[in-house]
């Protein structure tokens, strides 16, 4: 028998202080063994003076025995011999074991039992393995455990390597195939091996770390607890953005069912494509130019209309809207499964998973079967055109650091491995195993789409309609398996959580609830505002990726070679490499520049999300055709500056005149960067505001009454074409250029030029639709060729100048392109019609300017030659003189230019003049500053050109 259970079993405790709470136990001389010996085991008379300590996180009970040994022991959870801390008015609980010997052997039985518990906890393996809070070490017991040893509870390669595989298979191979259009066809099979490879290669060194690095616990345990409840937390917004889109198809299955004439696009009878597989933007024939389309507006790819103005607030569309109401019912549903304290009911639905993965690489295979091979990587303009590679591999580079993302994982699926000799191969096999899955549902997808590459959606069962049962299958069977393990993951979070904050591992129901309420509020948020499954999945796998994935792997690894002393350069230099390159090509996928053209892409595309970003935009005006600015002076010059006011204001002053801001007068732009404005980014919105003139018998002032305006905005009036001529910053100069035009075309073009239908304007006036037929529009832009000529010398160069145009000035010769001619021949002709000779050695100058007079024209600088003595023959119906001017001259117009952008001074001039008789050939200026004519003559003139 036990000599522990014997000791404990004849212990007579007593109490020896009664004003204190320690509870002071004496162990008597311990009784014969079964055997007829004294127990040597424990000393006689030893006096364990128990002390609770409670610091926060740390809660410990120190035994001090009477040789001065402290035992320490963590308290998180009492052993089950200690007695409950009682104030000092009460006496310790007494601990009574009787001595009977059927007593003992149930004591025994149930301690036989408890250790068995244990050692399931940590499975197989012929020693006793048992947490510190069960019995400090010298209350351990030799017991018989022969009956429950488990020498097959270690597991073999098949089941290692089978664990490695399901622990990565997830919610990434449903944005696989969007991913690997972002870098291309043979650029992302790369990525998707390599990344394989450099994921593998950082597991391997995690699962080497133990070996040989002895560091304290809590080293950079807040960093990976952090970094891990951030993956998580991805997973979690990811499930709920998914979850919303499986039960928005599925419930509109069931409902389009139930309808008497259904008509759900697309559907079985009514195919957009050779196959199954359709494109929404297709549906509404709309091409983009960017592939973050949103696939989640219901309106669009439920009915055939592209407005709802007359619907009832309660139709379906509106109480069933998957950006709107889905996930909040969601919510509802599902919120009650998020609280119960343990998730062991769910963990029996993991099987699912690998169930679920199995379906959809059997359906990718039979999808891809069904369409077949739609493939030419040389017709760009082909539907089936395939890029080898992209410049936007970065997001797939972001997915696939989550998809392959187990590093938090690797060391407890490989700590019950049979034969640890195998961890490198079987983890190797699991990584080959798990990129053949991503290669195959990615590859077989991007290859088999029968259109447009641009539409594949980062979730691609959306690119099959309601109607096809295998998508509808696949949606309702993931449904129920989200739901099954999303508790898990809320699990885990709170786990984490709680034990960082306060170091509770068991929190109340009350916390669980509050962090569960804020975590999936957070969730329906995304559902609802920001529904993209592939940018989430591309940023968490950048923010883990880079800590998890690269960083920390290497840092310990190169850790452990310096506590081994083998540490070397070229060590560094991999490892560091590794690091800074993901960190590079995150940056890259996340680039500022990138983000800002996609947020303006969406918000062009998107006009409810747009409408609800006004308030907090910038604006500049247009009034009555005269922007409003302020003049400012620079170098003793005055010239004008373009005015940014606040959205929310100049709405509320225009309102105060009775004038409304809405979608006929606005147009979206550009997006300003945080960098700009120190804030998040925001639309930077035109207005173009017309005004009425009063009648001549209202006594109303027309230009007093707009200047009043100007005043009361905060600027005043100035000539559209001087501002574009004399703002000195170009991006300005483009805006109010932007502006003009767009609004030009939007007032002009009203109705369809194919049918007569209405055309129906987005509010960013990026594109019309037309309501009958459906075509889509944008604004016309017309190019003009614009042309610096000079001699073979580059001594002279030749100006013009135009009819009726400003005495004095002098310009380059420029003209529309004609259909079906290139911008160099328009150079060339325009030159001939005008000038009546050849030019030669045509060369496109980097350079170009928006011209919104009078219509949207794109100027396009070219630089010729011609020999100097060629007579001209001037067109007199538009040039008016034509000559050629030295350097020197054309660098003295120049600068008195720049010095009077106004041209006040030509005047003067002209009187001072001395051959007043040839006025028309005098040369004092060039065109304005702002002109693209200007700084082509001038980069002539300081032997740029």
């Amino acid at each position: 028998m036990s000599n522990l259970r014997r000791s404990i079993t004849n212990n007579r405790r007593r109490r020896l202080e009664t004003d204190n709470s320690e509870g002071d136990f004496l162990i008597q001389n311990p009784s014969n063994n079964v055997d007829g010996t004294i127990s040597n085991s424990l000393p006689v008379d030893y006096n364990i003076n128990r002390l609770q300590r409670n610091d926060g996180r740390n809660r410990t009970i120190s035994y001090v025995m009477n040789d001065n040994q402290t035992i320490q022991v963590s308290s998180d959870r009492l052993p089950y011999h200690n007695p409950p801390s009682l104030p000092a008015s009460r006496a310790a609980s007494v601990i009574s074991i009787r001595s009977a010997t059927e007593q003992e052997r149930m004591e025994h039985h149930n301690m036989a039992i408890r250790y068995r518990l244990f050692n399931r906890l940590d499975p197989g393996g012929s020693r006793l393995i048992m947490p510190d809070h069960v019995l400090p070490d010298q209350f351990f017991s030799i017991l018989p455990f022969d009956d429950f040893r488990d020498d097959g509870g270690k597991q073999g390669s098949i089941v290692t390597i089978f664990s490695i595989w399901n622990t990565m298979m997830g919610t990434s191979l449903l944005a696989m195939p969007w991913a690997l259009s972002q870098a291309g066809f043979i650029l992302g099979s790369f990525l998707i091996l390599g990344m394989a490879g450099l994921a593998l290669y950082t597991a391997y060194r995690i699962v080497q770390s133990p070996d040989g690095l002895l560091m304290p616990v809590n080293s950079g345990e807040y960093t990976s607890v952090f970094f891990s409840i951030i993956t998580l937390l991805g997973g979690v917004l990811v499930y709920w953005v998914l979850m919303s889109n499986f039960l928005y198809y599925t419930v509109n299955v069931f409902h389009d069912a139930l309808q008497p004439n259904s008509t759900t696009i697309p559907s079985m009878a009514n195919k957009t494509f050779k196959c199954d597989v359709y494109c929404p933007m297709e549906f509404v024939q709309e091409k983009v130019s960017y592939p973050d389309f949103t696939f989640y507006n219901p309106k669009v790819y439920t009915k055939n209309k592209l407005t709802d103005d007359d619907e009832s607030f309660f139709s379906y569309d509106n109480l069933w809207s998957l950006q709107g109401t889905v996930p909040i019912i969601l919510f509802f549903f599902v919120f009650p499964l998020m609280n119960f304290k343990s998730p062991t009911f769910f963990t029996k639905f993991n099987m699912l998973g690998t169930i679920s993965v199995m379906y959809l690489i059997t359906f990718t295979i039979m999808k891809a079967v069904e369409c077949g091979i739609n493939v030419d990587f040389f017709n760009k303009n082909s539907p089936n055109y395939l890029p080898l590679w992209r410049l936007r591999f970065p997001a797939l580079t972001g997915t696939l650091a989550l998809s392959y993302f187990i590093h938090n994982a690797v060391l407890t699926i490989l700590r019950n491995q049979k034969n640890p000799q195998n961890n490198a191969r079987d983890l190797s096999i699991g990584y080959s195993l798990s990129a053949l899955c991503y290669l195959i549902i990615g590859t077989m997808f991007y290859i088999a789409f029968p259109t447009y590459r641009n539409c594949i959606s980062d979730n691609f069962l959306n690119n099959f309609g309601t109607g096809d049962v295998m998508s509808a299958t696949a949606r309702l069977f993931l449904l129920f398996q989200m739901i099954t393990v999303l508790p898990l993951l809320m699990y885990f979070i709170r786990s984490q959580f709680y034990y960082v904050v306060s170091g509770i591992t068991d929190p109340s129901t009350k916390q669980i609830v509050t962090l569960n309420i804020c975590v999936l509020l957070l969730a329906v948020s995304t559902a609802i505002f920001y529904p993209h499954v592939g940018s989430i999945l591309r940023y968490i796998g950048a923010i883990s990726g880079l800590v998890y994935v690269f960083a920390l792997p290497c840092a310990i690894h190169l850790k452990r070679l310096q506590i081994r002393g083998e540490i070397k350069k070229k060590d560094i230099i991999i490892h560091g490499t590794i690091s800074l390159n993901y960190l590079l090509y995150s940056s890259l996928g996340q680039s500022k520049y990138v983000e800002k053209v996609h947020l303006y892409n969406y918000w062009s595309r998107s006009c409810n999300d747009l409408e609800k970003n006004y308030s907090n935009g910038k604006a500049i005006v247009l009034l009555d055709k005269h922007p409003i600015i302020k003049k400012m002076k620079d170098k003793n010059i005055t010239t004008p500056e373009l005015v940014k006011f606040d959205y929310d204001n100049v709405k509320e002053t225009f309102k105060e005149y009775g004038l409304d801001v809405g979608r006929e007068n606005t147009v979206l732009l550009d997006v300003i960067s945080p960098e700009k404005e120190g804030h998040d980014y925001k639309p930077l919105i035109g207005i173009s505001m017309s005004l009425i003139k009063p009648d001549p018998d209202s006594g109303i002032d027309f230009l007093e009454a707009r200047n009043s305006l100007a005043n009361d905005l905060g600027g005043e009036c100035f000539s559209l074409r001087m501002c574009i001529l004399t703002i000195n910053n170009e991006e300005d100069r483009n805006y109010l250029a932007k502006l003009q035009s767009t609004m030009k075309w939007h007032r002009t073009f009203r109705l369809c030029p194919y049918c007569g239908g209405v055309l129906k304007k987005k509010l960013s006036k990026a594109s019309c639709t037309c309501t009958n037929c459906h075509k889509i529009f944008y604004p016309n832009i017309s190019p003009v060729s614009m042309v610096i000529i000079r001699d073979p010398t580059n001594q002279y160069c030749l100006l013009v100048r135009h009819l009726n145009s400003v005495k004095g000035v002098f310009t380059t010769v420029a003209g529309f392109v004609n259909p079906g001619e290139t911008i160099k021949e328009c150079a060339k002709r325009e030159v001939a019609e005008e000038l009546g000779i050849e030019c030669h050695n045509l060369k496109l100058i980097d350079d170009c300017q928006p011209w919104p007079i009078p219509d949207n024209s794109l100027l396009i600088p070219f630089s010729a030659t011609v020999d100097k003595n060629v007579k001209l023959k001037l067109e007199t119906n538009e040039i008016e003189s034509a000559r050629w001017f030295s350097k020197k001259e054309v660098l003295e117009a120049v600068r008195r230019t720049e010095n009077d952008p106004f041209i006040k001074n030509l005047p003067s001039l002209i009187s001072n003049d001395k051959k007043k008789n040839d006025i028309k050939n005098h040369f004092y200026y060039v065109p304005p500053p702002g002109a693209l004519a200007f700084n082509l003559i001038k980069m002539w003139a300081e032997n740029l050109i």
